[in-house]
Order: C-alpha cells, then structure tokens, then sequence
C-alpha cells in the first residue's frame, strides 16, 4: 500500500466525521489538523480523503434507497411485480 493511501486511511480513521465530499472544504480542514509541506502531497490526500467519503456517501445512499423500497413494498421483494388478477 503506497504512503498517501496509508496516510488517509489513517487520518480518516482518527479524524471520523470531519471530512466531507467537497475537496476544498477537504482540503481546509487537513490544514487544521495537519502540516504538508509538499502541496502535491496534500493534494493527493486530500484526494484520496474525498475519493473515500464520496464512495462512502454512495454506499450509505444505496442501503437508503434499498430501505426505502422495502417500507414502500412490504411483503413483496425488490423488482416483483404483484399479480391484481
């Protein structure tokens, strides 16, 4: 695993619920908890983060929608069509 991804996945795992899906805002936030003295290092991180919490958002969005079908249809599976007849 190379260093950024390490360092990420470090930082998202003791900073939780700090870091969002919008890279500026991402990227502001690293500077308070963080010193990079590369900039291509820090964009790279901050990549990383962002590319992490936007797949995260669209893993919570998937399991929500897949709820809310289930509530909308109980009884039934998702993608069935009931039989009126």
């Amino acid at each position: 695993m190379d260093r950024v991804r390490r360092l990420s996945q470090e930082i998202l795992q003791k900073y939780p619920g700090m870091f969002g899906t919008d890279y500026t805002a991402n990227k502001a936030q690293l500077a308070k908890i963080a010193t990079v003295h590369s900039k291509m290092i820090r964009n790279k991180l901050v990549g990383k983060i962002t590319k992490a919490m936007i797949a995260a958002s669209a893993e919570t969005e998937e399991g929500k929608s897949a709820a809310a079908l289930e509530m909308a249809q109980p009884g039934q599976e998702a993608g069935v069509a009931s039989d009126a007849a």
